[in-house]
């Protein structure tokens, strides 16, 4: 005695031995999965943002003071820059402060022909994520630290 064997899709409708394929339904399921999923993605990116800009603003800002040092060392006179002028490239959302040594907040940069400079603390903060650059006085090394909480 054979048996008959009736195949069934997700949709209920009868299918041939033969057949193969996806229905519509199934279709626009996974399509419906696949847009959620875009949907979500931007959100992910937002949130990710800040703490890039605030990254990028801090790399740009080394470079300066680099850039500053050979303007200073090559034309043999102190390079002065603004702390303002110095952020004139930072996207609107992004801060940047200058405080000195002893904590003072400090309006402006001074590069030295020597290689030294006024030395100071930048800070760079966007929202929650915050990034120092410390700018040595007597070699002008700057270096990047990560303030995030």
């Amino acid at each position: 005695m054979e048996k008959a064997v009736l195949k069934i899709s997700v949709t209920g409708s009868d299918t041939k031995a033969g057949s193969a394929g996806f229905t519509l339904i199934e279709l626009l399921v996974v399509l419906a999965i696949l847009v959620m999923v875009a949907a979500a993605f931007p959100v992910a990116l937002n949130r990710a943002l800040p703490g890039r800009r605030v990254n990028a603003a801090a790399e740009k800002l080394a470079s300066s003071v680099r850039e500053l040092e050979t303007l200073s060392i090559t034309s043999g006179q102190p390079v002065r820059r603004k702390v303002n002028e110095l952020a004139v490239s930072f996207p609107s959302s992004t801060r940047l402060t200058m405080t000195s040594r002893d904590g003072r907040t400090v309006d402006s940069f001074v590069v030295f022909p020597d290689g030294s400079t006024t030395g100071g603390y930048f800070e760079i903060v966007d929202g929650v994520h915050r990034r120092a650059l410390v700018v040595s006085e007597l070699t002008g090394r700057a270096i990047l630290e990560s303030r995030d909480p």
